[in-house]
């Protein structure tokens, strides 16, 4: 084999060298072997002949390589006939030699495969460098040892850059639902503090429960957000309202399910007519996460997406925090000026505070929200919340959609100032727009452009405030996210399939969200509008982070004033 022919294939069939190493070492210790036999034949046995005498005298060294048919001659010799008076000899076997090429064929042997030896060795060495080391196994959680959720493989359709499409699960009333797919039910955790109780499932790290003490009556618990009884209602396909779930990777929706990364275009999962809502089919709202840390009063859940789920390209890690503090116990410190003391003011309001962080192996758009709905008179009460008011206080912009598809117009941002998105002042809920919200608003301040590849500027703002005289409750919602996506249960219906808690029934505009996150199809309008539209795309090395808090407090008293 050339040199020039080693140069040429080698870049091409780099993968294949170990072979080839090895394949050569093995042939290489057949041809050491026959050389150094020959050697050893040529210098050991005696000449057959004058002319060998000659040979081996003078230069000592072989003579020419013989062909297999001489040499099979010379293991089996054929008697010649003779006559009583002449002695039997043997007949010399003739040996064809070449000039100047006297003892190649053995010193070729010798160098071939001592060469082929070394190539050998040098296989094993890169072998043993380029093997795996054995990765010790991680102490699995209680989650981690649940049965996994069985899939029925599909064929794909209409996903790019997918290996496959994520299979919805099976209708919970449908003949044969397979018990496996949400095996492990909710398994609810339940935190506690002076007047509240959160419960918590780590499928899609769902809030099912926030009971909060009545003002009278401390003993008394009103559960204040929509839910399900059971996980399977939970993970329905048809008209998913996404109740207390996490949703991402990109929540909210992606205009033709489709974006760019570099140069590179992916599609994701369509769930929403054309476009792709909250993570597609089977987004992060229908996984089971996993509880890293649990105490009385917070709890840790983790989930790690990986490349090309639903669509979405690199391997995410999600990190979701819930903490809780209770009535009465949090405590500022109030200088008086005029007699120049500090007091302690006891503040009348509980806190559950979200914290999400994410990191990526490469880059890719990453949104989420907590999609909570809230009905501040209790879930069960089987009213709309036409009895709550609504103040968006620092949203001085929002952002236009077609009413049709909800997809932003591209036109960028547009003031509230005289249209019915202008709620800056307290207003009761439905009265600017009958029909209800489903609108993203601007908070204004350091945080509103920015990108997700940052971390927070400054300290949560106020979004939004909320209030129910019939109940005498308020909820503040403060967030570090440049917007906050108003939506006023307009699909929710007596008729939507799930077991709904304690047997409630849920009516249209039963339920209000407050989403915090980024703004719908940033993915793509973020290159159209510039800054003011803040970029979703998260690089390899920052990390995502969105906190958001919920604060309830009574009526009359002083909350976050």
């Amino acid at each position: 084999m050339q040199p020039t022919f080693l140069l040429r294939v080698a870049p091409a069939k780099g993968k294949h060298l170990p072979q080839m190493a090895d394949k050569a070492a093995k042939a290489g210790l057949v041809a050491l072997g026959a050389g150094l036999a020959f050697l050893a034949k040529r210098f050991i046995e005696e000449p057959a002949d004058e002319t060998t005498q000659r040979v081996v005298k003078e230069k000592r060294r072989p003579s020419q390589q013989q062909s297999r048919v001489e040499i099979r001659s010379k293991v089996v010799e054929t008697p010649t006939t003779t006559t009583a008076e002449e002695p039997v000899k043997p007949t010399p076997v003739p040996k064809k030699t070449v000039d100047g090429d006297d003892g190649a064929f053995p010193f070729v042997a010798v160098v071939a495969g001592a060469g082929a030896i070394v190539l050998g060795v040098c296989k094993m060495i890169f072998k043993r460098k380029s093997s795996p080391k054995k990765r010790q196994p991680e102490e699995k959680s209680v989650v981690d040892q649940m049965p996994s959720v069985k899939k029925t493989p599909t064929p794909t359709t209409n996903v790019k850059n997918a290996s496959s499409t994520p299979v919805p699960s099976p209708r919970r009333d449908a003949a044969g639902y397979d018990a496996t797919h949400t095996r492990g039910g909710l398994a609810e955790a339940t935190l506690e503090a002076h007047g509240i109780r959160v419960s918590v499932s780590p499928f899609g790290a769902t809030l099912t429960r926030i009971e909060i003490a009545n003002d009278t009556d401390d003993e008394a618990f009103e559960d204040v957000v929509l839910g399900y009884e059971d996980v399977e209602s939970y993970d329905e396909t048809e008209g998913r309202p996404y109740f207390g779930a996490v949703c991402g990777r990109v929540a909210n929706r992606i205009a033709g399910g489709e974006f760019k990364v570099g140069r590179e275009t992916f599609a994701c999962a369509k769930n929403n007519g054309e476009n792709t809502l909250h993570g597609g089919i089977s987004g992060w709202d229908r996984k089971r996460w996993t509880v890293v840390d649990k105490t009385k009063t917070s709890i840790t859940l983790c989930y790690e997406s990986p490349t090309m789920e639903e669509g979405f390209p690199g391997r995410v890690k999600m990190y979701v925090i819930y903490s809780l503090v209770g009535f009465d116990e949090r405590v500022e410190l109030v200088p008086d000026e005029k007699r120049g003391e500090v007091k302690l003011r006891v503040r009348k309001y509980a806190e559950l505070t979200t914290r999400m962080t994410a990191t990526t192996d490469a880059q890719t758009p990453v949104s989420t929200v907590q999609h909570t709905y809230f009905n501040l008179k209790g879930h069960a009460c089987g009213e709309d919340c036409r009895s709550h008011t609504i103040e968006l206080p620092n949203s001085e912009f929002y952002v236009p959609v077609d009413p049709e598809t909800l997809i932003p117009t591209g036109v960028g941002l547009k003031k509230v100032k005289g249209t019915p998105f202008d709620l800056r002042t307290e207003t009761p809920m439905f009265t600017k727009c009958k029909e209800g919200y489903d609108n993203t608003f601007v908070v204004a301040g350091d945080d509103a452009t920015r990108p997700v590849s940052d971390l927070p500027y400054k300290e949560p703002r106020l979004a939004a405030r909320v209030k129910c005289a019939e109940a005498g409750r308020m909820l503040e919602v403060f967030t570090d996210a440049p917007g906050v996506h108003l939506y006023t249960g307009n699909f929710l219906s007596e008729t939507m399939l799930g077991n709904m808690k304690n047997g409630a029934t849920y009516v249209p505009q039963g339920g209000f969200c407050l989403e915090t996150g980024w703004f719908p199809d940033a993915v793509n309008q973020h290159e159209k509008i510039g800054s003011s539209y803040p970029s979703v795309m998260l690089r390899r090395g920052d990390t995502y982070s969105h906190t958001l808090t919920y604060r309830f407090s009574p009526l009359g008293s002083e909350g976050s004033r």
